[in-house]
């Protein structure tokens, strides 16, 4: 086969794309499309109609209020063709959600005759076919500009060239458009010679040799699995040609002995800037194939590798390489000009992927010797990136963006150090980039820099440096050369201070019932000795907070260890502590509602070596633990040092498991709560002239579940016109660690969450409660009465209706509730005093 002849009698046609936002036509005709079909008024095939029988400029676009989201036009009356006496046309699909046309395989999509001039952007192109040249779009003698677009699934017949584009004797720019799966490989059998170039664009000037007449220009755009006997991607005949940030990749010529896997070009120049072309197949020039002396290939700052014959073979390029440098080639060659050209079997690079910016492209992997070694005029990458990110422009048609280092972790060694050793600081941080690392040392001494020390070693030797019990601490900064990464700041150590630790001895992962008496211990190491202990923690709860469950404190004496302070908490603030060891007083008691602790009960005791402090704990479990809780344990030394093996933002707590405590009565089957009459179930209430009823009503109910009432998760009181959470009152009540809520007006966050009994006040538009006054009683371990002094306001004005809910652990509602648990329970009818002696209350009828 000659290919010359062939591709001199083949016509070619373009696509021209702006590199620049696209923008209507000023003073244009604007012909709305206004729905899909393929004909009559609104269609798409009308609007071009009305263009072309319409002097001057015109503008098609497409009604938002259809085409807001993805739609497809399909044409099943042949291609839309533009007359070219019409004026300027510009077709602007909508950008948010592009417009696909459909040629359902029948015909082409556009036929622009000569003396066109168009635009189009946002559209896809797809199952067109050309039955000669040009699969989507054939372009005679225009100018046509495609911007944002994308072609994919069209193909040629009959021999014809251009899969996606056909362009004769017309400037041609393409920029940020995607060209896939298109095919051009059909042959042409009447004369014996093949046909079918350009499996995307095919590009051809009048006269058969170099003409600026056809410029095809292509920017920021990527050609994958594009097929064709000549030129998987782009052919060239005899015009001008020039690729800039462009991605082209895995496009195959079928043809044996088959020239330009990913471009070729018979007699008119080539200019490849900033581009990758990688895994494209031809056996002749798997990459670029140049034929006559009078075309030519300028390659520059582009990745060339990896494209290989039918065979398996490489052969990137037929016919010579004219100008260019910084490129990367897998293999040196003779004839390759450029001094700056990088050689390497291993590219290091990425799949095609969405890396940001309109189109796929293929990154630079960390460590490819691409990074770095380019240079180009060009002021970004394919995504839009500006070029250089780092020391200099990258090879290819991607910059890689640098990103920081970070830390993971530092370590000092040693915890313990001497006044005349050393102190190491051991960073480890990591770079994505694989860029090499720089640390910088800031060593600080009670909160002191320490002048002249900036490296990894701290001489605590030296004078100033470090005496006993000064404090020392590091800062380490990271940077790979173009970024600095965030600090990373040591804990304190101390001079001929030792870090203490803490063991816990309990039931981890056990369970236990409401009422087991369980002694957990906590051993407390400090090698400066078990005084130099300050606080010894105990946390048992479902997550690591002070504000429920059961927290203690044991505050060793000075000089005794055995003898101190036991704090526990209850709710907000730590209940007053009670003595140990000597001093204590007789039968002094802690109760939280979780743990009971009997001072006499708990134990102290140094260790056999001076520096052990263990501390027992007989708690008996109460029903503020119910449900599955974990362990922690903390230890602070006279420093204010914790133990350097709990986790990274646990503030010194070690976690020591789970520990799961059943309601006092549970069995193998869940006991269903109930809940008892309201009392009271019907009343009145008057609201002052000020919208506030001058006294609280109180509600009060009781509450039972056979598991014991530790199994009783929450407890609801919501009094309404309607059983809502908007502008309601709704008290949502927590037996477990006595906190009340109180839902807010809109319904959307629960206000409060106080401990009962303590100041407080909850309020919203309809309702206000002293948090003081709620009381809870205890009647035994499977029931507790419940009382809500409320004083109604003016948003609750008029007959109301008290809904009562109960809730247990497994989710468990009283059994004569409604599908959502509720109990109607009782009326409240708020009124509003009219004049002296006479009362506005409504009446309970109302309700």
């Amino acid at each position: 086969m000659n290919p010359q002849s062939v591709l001199r009698r083949t016509a070619f046609a373009g696509v021209f794309l702006l590199g620049c936002a696209m923008t209507q036509r000023a003073n244009a005709a604007t012909f709305t499309v206004s729905n899909t079909n393929d004909s009559g008024a609104g269609s798409l095939r009308q609007a071009v109609l009305d263009a072309n029988a319409t002097p001057g400029a015109d503008n098609i676009l497409f009604a938002p209020t259809l085409f807001s989201v993805p739609q497809t036009i399909v044409l099943t009356t042949g291609e839309l063709a533009v007359s070219g006496s019409g004026g300027a046309l510009t077709i602007a699909g909508p950008n948010a959600a592009k417009l696909t046309l459909d040629a359902n395989n029948n015909s082409r999509i556009f036929k622009l005759n000569p003396g066109s001039n168009v635009i189009l952007s946002s559209l896809v192109f797809t199952n067109a076919t050309g039955t000669g040249n040009g699969g989507a779009i054939s372009s005679e003698s225009s100018t046509l500009a495609v911007y944002d677009s994308t072609f994919t699934g069209n193909k040629t017949l009959n021999g014809g060239s251009g899969a996606a584009i056909f362009n004769l004797d017309g400037p041609l720019t393409i920029d940020k458009c995607l060209f896939s799966a298109n095919t051009a490989n059909a042959l042409i059998t009447s004369d014996g010679s093949g046909g079918g170039t350009a499996g995307a664009i095919a590009n051809l000037a009048y006269g058969g040799r170099s003409s600026e007449s056809a410029l095809l220009t292509i920017n920021s755009s990527t050609f994958v699995g594009n097929e064709s006997r000549q030129g998987g991607a782009i052919h060239n005949n005899s015009g001008k040609v020039v690729v800039n940030n462009s991605t082209i990749v895995r496009n195959r010529v079928v043809e044996s002995q088959g020239f330009g896997g990913a471009v070729s070009t018979v007699f008119g120049p080539v200019s490849l800037n900033s581009c990758t072309i990688t895994a494209n197949v031809a056996d002749r020039g798997s990459a670029v194939a140049v034929f006559d002396a009078t075309a030519s290939l300028d390659l520059n700052n582009s990745i060339v590798v990896n494209n290989t014959t039918l065979s398996g073979g490489s052969d990137p390029f037929f016919g010579p390489i004219a100008s260019g440098d910084y490129n990367l080639f897998e293999y040196t060659a003779t004839g390759r000009p450029g001094t700056h050209n990088v050689v390497s079997t291993a590219p290091k690079l990425g799949e095609l992927a969405d890396n940001g910016g309109p189109t796929q492209t293929i990154a630079l992997l960390p460590g490819s010797p691409a990074i770095d070694a380019g240079s180009t005029s060009l002021a970004t990458d394919q995504r839009g990136i500006a070029r250089p990110q780092r020391r200099a422009a990258d090879i290819g048609a991607v910059e890689i963006v640098n990103t920081p280092p970070r830390f993971r972790f530092l370590r000092l060694e040693p915890l313990a150090p001497d006044t005349d050793g050393t102190m190491a600081a051991y960073p480890e941080a990591i770079d994505v980039d694989g860029d090499p690392l720089t640390f910088n040392y800031v060593w600080r001494k009670n909160g002191v820099v320490i002048e002249g020390e900036s490296g990894s070693t701290l001489d605590l030797s030296k004078p100033g440096n470090g005496d006993d019990n000064d404090a020392i601490t590091v800062t380490v900064t990271v940077s790979d050369g173009f970024a600095t990464g965030e600090p990373i700041s040591s804990g304190v150590v101390y001079v001929n201070n030792h870090m203490p630790s803490v063991y816990l001895y309990a039931p981890q992962n056990g369970t236990d019932k409401v009422g087991t008496k369980r002694t957990f211990t906590l051993e407390m190491h400090d090698h400066d000795g078990a005084g130099d202990i300050q606080e010894g923690w105990l946390l048992i709860n479902d997550r690591l907070s002070w504000n429920a469950g059961a927290t203690l404190i044991y505050v060793p004496d000075v000089g005794t260890p055995t003898n101190g302070l036991l704090y526990l908490r209850r709710g907000d603030a730590f209940l007053p502590a009670m003595r140990i060891g000597e001093g204590a007083t007789a039968g002094a008691v802690l109760d939280n509602g979780a743990v009971r602790v009997i001072g006499s009960e708990v134990s102290v005791s140094i260790g056999s070596d001076i520096n052990k402090l263990f501390v027992s704990l007989p708690l008996t479990i109460r029903e503020g633990l119910v449900g599955q809780n974990r362990l922690f344990a903390r230890v602070v030394d006279r420093k204010g040092v914790l133990d350097i093996s709990a986790a990274e933002g646990d503030s010194g707590y070690r976690r020591f498991g789970n520990y799961t405590v059943l309601p006092q009565f549970a069995g193998e089957t869940n006991s269903i709560p109930t809940l008892s009459k309201l009392n009271p179930t019907n009343t009145n209430t008057v609201l002052n002239s000020a919208g506030i009823a001058p006294a609280a009503q109180n509600f009060g109910f009781f509450v039972k579940d056979d598991d014991g009432w530790g199994d009783i998760d929450n407890v609801w009181f919501l009094a309404g016109q309607v059983r809502s959470f908007r502008g309601t009152a709704n008290f949502v009540f927590y037996p477990r660690t006595r906190r009340l809520f109180l839902r807010s007006d809109d319904g959307s966050t629960l206000l409060g969450g106080g401990v009962i009994g303590t100041a407080g006040v909850l309020e919203n538009s309809q309702v206000r409660l002293d948090l003081s006054k709620v009381k809870m009683t205890i009647i035994d371990g499977k029931s507790f009465g419940l009382t809500l002094p409320i004083q109604a306001k003016n948003r609750l004005f008029g007959s109301n209706k008290v809904w009562l809910r109960v809730q247990d652990k497994q989710n468990a509602t009283a059994p004569n509730g409604d599908e959502q648990g509720y109990v109607q329970s009782g009326a409240w009818n708020v009124g509003r005093a009219t004049t002296p002696g006479t009362l506005g209350v409504l009446s309970s009828a109302r309700s």
